[in-house]
């Protein structure tokens, strides 16, 4: 019986012991380098061209993410709107982004009469491209002061306005990337 007893006593021990060594081998995970989250508010257009903010928005989101950012889309129109679903997407910063000038580039020749001094708008064949400024500015959340306030001019342009707003898109993540001290 008392061997019994010993070996019971064996066996515990033994059961005891198999978890706690196998938790001490467990080597701990590397931290993982937090990613900065980034809140996309709605791009605004304040040209007359014809450009569609939600796609830029997502073009915007595209170029954000990467191994140092995560990005989001917020919906709302007042900052207080804005931080409140930021806040929900658990996002650092908040990124806006305008549309302040989009004009096309004329390459052509002057129509006849397209001269003359009473014509506001002269009329000119076109093969130009379309060329734009995009304003961004990206804010810590709950602060006032902007990370960066820059405005992004294209260099090449876009065969219509909404591909020349694209286009100023590419450049976002590089100033981002740069305001948060990532090289």
């Amino acid at each position: 019986m008392t061997r019994f007893v010993k070996l019971g006593a064996f066996l515990a021990v033994l059961l005891l012991a198999i978890p706690a060594t196998i938790a001490a081998q467990k080597q701990p995970e590397a931290p993982k380098p937090e990613r900065a989250r980034i809140g996309i508010a709605p791009v605004r257009n304040l040209t007359t061209e014809i450009i569609f903010p939600h796609v830029l928005a997502l073009e915007i989101r595209q170029e954000l993410m990467s191994k140092h950012t995560d990005a989001e889309i917020l919906s709302g129109e007042t900052r207080d709107e804005l931080e409140a679903d930021s806040k929900k997407k658990e996002c650092d910063y908040i990124l806006y982004a305008e549309v302040v000038l989009m004009r096309q580039v004329t390459r052509g020749r002057r129509l006849a009469g397209a001269d003359r001094a009473d014509q506001p708008d002269p009329m000119v064949e076109s093969s130009g491209a379309f060329v734009g400024q995009l304003r961004v500015r990206m804010f810590k959340l709950d602060t006032a002061r902007a990370r960066f306030d820059q405005k992004i001019h294209s260099v090449g342009g876009g065969v219509t306005a909404q591909d020349a707003a694209l286009n100023l898109t590419h450049s976002i993540r590089r100033l981002v990337l740069s305001a948060l001290g990532v090289k």
